[in-house]
C-alpha cells in the first residue's frame, strides 16, 4: 500500500515538470519567472512623475520618478495566472500647470514574460516588452 502510494506520488511529481517544461519550451506563461516593472520619466526636465502601482494584494505606495530616472518593481506572478497590477502616472506641467493623469494596466498574464517597459513622455505613455525599450509603442494618451 505505502508503496504504491509512493508510485503515485512519484508520478505526480514528473507529471508536474513535464508540464512546467512544456509550457516554458513553448514560449508560455512562466510560473517561476520573476517580472520587472519599468517606468521612465522623459516628460520635461522640471516635471516630476508621480507613479502609484497596486495589484489586489500589495499597494506599493506613491513613487516620485525624476526626469530621466526610473521606478522599478518585481513579482512572481501567482500560479493561477491571475495576477494584475495597476499604475496611476501623473504629473504637473511647469509651463501651464495643467495637471496630466492615466491608469494603466502594468501587468497582466501574457503581456510580458520578464520585463514590461512603460515610458511616460509629454505626448502620452509608451510600452515595450521583454526585448527591451527599443521596440517602445504608444499605449495611453493622458488626461488633463
Amino acid at each position: 500500500m505505502i508503496r504504491s502510494m509512493q508510485i503515485s506520488a512519484a508520478i505526480l511529481v514528473v507529471a508536474a515538470a513535464v508540464l512546467v517544461f512544456a509550457s516554458n519550451a513553448s514560449g508560455a506563461f512562466h510560473v517561476n519567472q520573476k517580472v520587472h516593472d519599468h517606468v521612465y520619466n522623459n516628460i520635461t526636465l522640471y516635471a516630476r512623475l508621480d507613479v502609484h502601482c497596486k495589484s489586489k494584494q500589495d499597494d506599493l505606495g506613491l513613487q516620485w520618478v525624476g526626469y530621466e530616472q526610473e521606478f522599478v518593481f518585481n513579482f512572481y506572478p501567482n500560479i493561477q495566472e491571475t495576477t494584475l497590477f495597476w499604475c496611476n502616472l501623473s504629473w504637473e506641467d511647469p509651463d501651464t500647470g495643467r495637471v496630466y493623469s492615466q491608469g494603466i494596466k502594468a501587468f497582466t498574464p501574457g503581456k510580458c514574460l520578464t520585463d514590461c517597459y512603460w515610458l511616460a513622455k509629454r505626448d502620452g505613455i509608451y510600452f515595450a516588452k521583454d526585448d527591451g525599450p527599443q521596440d517602445y509603442k504608444w499605449a495611453y494618451p493622458w488626461n488633463s
